[in-house]
């Protein structure tokens, strides 16, 4: 797992389901990537399968928003290595897929690309979220992180709210998204104002650490942490697809939630 802890796998809580609050919308979309002798073939049908989504998002009339790849370029040095995580880093405001349905997936050699035909059920949120609702995240030092490295998550919050941390692995664990806090150790945080996770009190118990996939190609990776505050408790599964991931806080309503998205690379050797 690319993110650690001093524990075996944390017990599972269940989902609540409950019927979409948002309006859906079939779009169908063409993903392609190229296939490059750092990836295997099965990372470039997994981003050609992520840039379907991309595309079938933006088709839908969904609002674009571009994380910033700039001090990731400065650390690197490499053009090439930002051009090829720039999609990466992209996501949407105002929906999410719901479920997708793969129509074809074809890998050229020769060509050297990938490509990935979907249709995919684009669900827009129909309420807006609370602007005085807002949440501010970071990890402690750099967004390039070396194999072993630890580090924390810390942030701010304007309304007290309770939080909740996942890891999103879009090029491992089947790309789902992992719970880490609740935890067998630390079983919720609630905050109004500043917060840490872990809480500096638990930080002999239980640490972030990042790790590089042992059956990864290449010699860096790009991963996610997931910083959620809502307004209600929330219960999830130790883990799920983006899909439900997504699912779940819809039918939380967004009014009830913000999230920060926080993309970090995971090189191999310290």
């Amino acid at each position: 797992m690319s993110l650690s802890w001093a524990s075996k796998f944390l017990s599972a809580v269940f989902f609540m389901i409950i019927s979409s609050t948002a309006s859906a919308e079939l779009i169908k979309a063409e993903g392609q990537y190229d296939l490059s002798r750092d990836i295997t073939q099965r990372q470039c049908e997994a981003n050609a399968l992520l840039d379907a989504k991309f595309k079938a998002m933006g088709n839908a009339g969904l609002e674009k928003v571009s994380q910033t790849t700039s001090d990731l370029c400065v650390e690197s040095g490499e053009k090439t290595n930002c051009e090829m995580h720039e999609q990466t880093m992209n996501y949407f405001r105002g929906g999410y897929i719901k479920n997708f349905e793969i129509l074809n997936q074809e890998t050229d050699s020769s060509k050297g690309k990938c490509t990935v035909a979907i249709q995919a059920d684009v669900r827009k949120y129909l309420s807006k979220p609370d602007v005085n609702f807002v949440l501010q995240a970071e990890i402690t030092g750099k967004r390039r992180k070396f194999h072993g490295e630890e580090f924390i998550v810390k942030g701010e919050v304007s309304r007290e709210s309770h939080l909740y941390l996942f890891g999103y692995y879009p090029k491992t664990h089947s790309g789902k998204v992992i719970r880490i806090m609740p935890n067998d150790f630390e079983k919720g945080i609630k905050a109004n104002g500043n917060f840490q996770i872990p809480k500096q009190e638990l930080q002999n118990t239980y640490k972030l650490v990042a790790e590089f996939p042992e059956a990864s190609k290449g010699n860096e990776i790009m991963e996610y942490i997931i910083v959620l505050a809502t307004n209600k408790k929330l219960d999830m599964l130790s883990e799920a697809t983006l899909e439900a991931f997504d699912q779940r806080l819809d039918d939380l309503g967004r009014e009830n939630w913000q999230k920060i998205q926080i993309g970090y690379f995971v090189l191999e050797d310290g």
